[in-house]
């Protein structure tokens, strides 16, 4: 290859507390400058308050303050200097003539930017509970005695519905009984009959579970994962599953997963995240 060009997808990061970003274009680090691409959806960027003139101020200032005479990595951390922008880890692609270089980086916006791809990491709806109860193992309040519930330990699977068919997927007791149950958004994109068929289940299983365990002595907590984009598109869901619980925690967000795991591990007795 005649050459060898160096680049970063370049986001924005416009819920910084959730440690979601949005990818709008590209940086190549060219010899002699830097050549921002940008190929931002006009929706998402509505979506997030987000001007498109921001972008153009921001490409400008980006040519602006690079300074081709530095390695891509002084040039790449110059850039990440902008409040709200975060680049990808550096790749690179060759062109064997000029005539590449532009087909080349429609190729890098069409697969990072325009329709970026799908993670290949399956998360179905038992992740979320699998990593609440390494967490609660972590912190060693877990058991898989039910009879633990007695020494302020979280038992999984707890039956609560008739004929022990409905189960409550986290349990601990502490004066009152607290409840969980979870549901995994992350691969939904609307509240479709998955969605809302869960959704029901957990509001059902509340019902059954203060029925069970007393109305007056149980607390509900629904736990999901939702990026924000996702979020405003299963609120169906999330209303019916919120309608008979006492809380509800996104764990895609920092501030409801440090609250969730505060109001647990102060059931167990044990130090918390606000103490």
């Amino acid at each position: 290859m005649a050459n060898i060009y160096k680049f970063a997808i370049l986001r924005l990061v416009p819920f910084a507390h959730r440690g979601e970003a949005l990818n709008v274009g590209v940086l190549v680090f060219g010899p002699a400058r830097l050549d921002v691409r940008l190929s931002a959806s006009a929706s998402l960027l509505g979506y997030f308050g987000i001007q498109a003139s921001t972008l153009d101020w921001l490409a400008e200032n980006l040519v602006r303050g690079d300074n081709s005479g530095v390695s891509v990595e002084e040039r790449a951390a110059e850039v990440a200097r902008f409040a709200g922008v975060q680049l990808s880890d550096i790749g690179w692609f060759g062109t064997d003539d000029d005539s590449q270089y532009d087909p080349r980086i429609a190729e890098i916006l069409a697969e990072y930017v325009d329709k970026p791809k799908k993670s290949k990491v399956r998360r179905d709806k038992t992740t979320l509970s699998k990593d609440l109860r390494k967490t609660f193992k972590e912190y060693k309040i877990f058991s898989s005695k039910i009879e633990d519930l007695h020494h302020h330990k979280v038992v999984a699977n707890m039956p609560v519905g008739p004929s022990g068919k409905l189960h409550v997927d986290f349990l601990i007791k502490n004066g009152i009984y607290h409840a969980t149950e979870t549901i995994d958004f992350r691969h939904s994109e609307d509240a479709g009959p998955a969605e809302l068929k869960n959704a029901a289940l957990a509001n059902v299983t509340f019902q059954h579970a203060r029925e069970v365990l007393g109305f007056g002595s149980t607390r509900c907590y629904l736990v999901y994962a939702a990026p924000s984009l996702v979020e405003s598109a299963v609120s169906p869901a999330l209303e019916i599953a919120r309608k008979d619980a006492s809380d509800s925690f996104n764990l895609e967000s920092r501030e409801d997963k440090a609250r969730y795991l505060d109001t647990i591990l102060a059931a167990a007795g044990v130090n918390h995240l606000f103490s």
